[in-house]
C-alpha cells in the first residue's frame, strides 16, 4: 500500500475531494493528478465523479455526497417519499431540488437528478443524518410544483399512502406553493 493511500485513508470521511487529498499529499498539482490516475487505474481508489474519490464505494454516503456536489440542494420528491413509506415504489436514483440549474449526473453507479425550484419554494427541509432532506409533505409539494410547471411527471397518488403525511403541514405547503389540490 502506498504512502498516499495511507494518508488518504487517515482522512475521517468515506469519500474525499481532490482538495482534501491535496492538503495531505505534499505533491504539486500535476504530480498529484498523475498519482491519483495511477491509483484509480490500479484499483486502489475509485473515482466517484469529477474531483471526488473513495477507497470503498460501499461505504459512501451518497445522500450526503449528492447534497455536497451541487449545493445548495436537498433530497426531495420520490426519494424522500419512498424513504418515509409514503410511496410504495423504490426509486432507482436520488432526486434533489436546488436553486441552481437542473442537471443529472452519475456518481459511481448512482444516478442523481437535480431539479430546479424557484427561491420562494426553498423551505421545508431539515438535516437528516449528514444530508439535507425535505419533509415528506414538502417532498410531495415539490413534486406537485415541478409537475404543474412541466418539469416532472405527476405524482402517482394511487401508489402512495397519503395518510402517512402530516395533514396540517401538507395543507400549509400546498397553499404556500400555489399548487393544485391533492386528491
Amino acid at each position: 500500500m502506498s504512502k498516499l493511500i495511507k494518508k488518504i485513508q487517515a482522512i475521517p470521511k468515506n469519500y474525499y475531494t481532490y482538495a482534501d487529498i491535496r492538503k495531505i499529499a505534499g505533491l504539486d498539482d500535476a504530480s498529484l493528478r498523475v498519482a491519483l490516475a495511477r491509483l484509480v487505474k490500479n484499483g486502489e481508489i475509485a473515482r466517484l465523479c469529477h474531483e471526488y474519490y473513495t477507497t470503498d464505494p460501499a461505504k459512501v454516503d451518497y445522500e450526503q455526497l449528492a447534497c455536497e456536489i451541487y449545493a445548495p440542494s436537498y433530497l426531495s420528491l420520490e426519494w424522500v417519499l419512498a424513504r418515509a413509506g409514503v410511496l410504495s415504489q423504490q426509486p432507482t436514483h436520488l432526486t434533489l431540488v436546488t436553486q441552481n440549474r437542473a442537471k443529472k449526473i452519475t456518481v459511481g453507479n448512482t444516478q442523481i437528478s437535480y431539479q430546479h425550484i424557484k427561491p420562494e419554494m426553498w423551505y421545508g427541509y431539515e438535516q437528516i443524518g449528514n444530508a439535507l432532506s425535505a419533509t415528506p409533505a414538502k417532498a410531495l409539494a415539490d413534486w406537485k410544483y415541478l409537475a404543474k410547471n412541466g418539469y416532472a411527471a405527476p405524482p402517482p397518488y394511487e401508489e402512495m399512502n397519503l395518510e402517512l403525511l402530516n395533514e396540517k403541514r401538507l395543507k400549509k405547503l400546498t397553499t404556500t406553493s400555489n399548487s393544485v389540490k391533492i386528491p
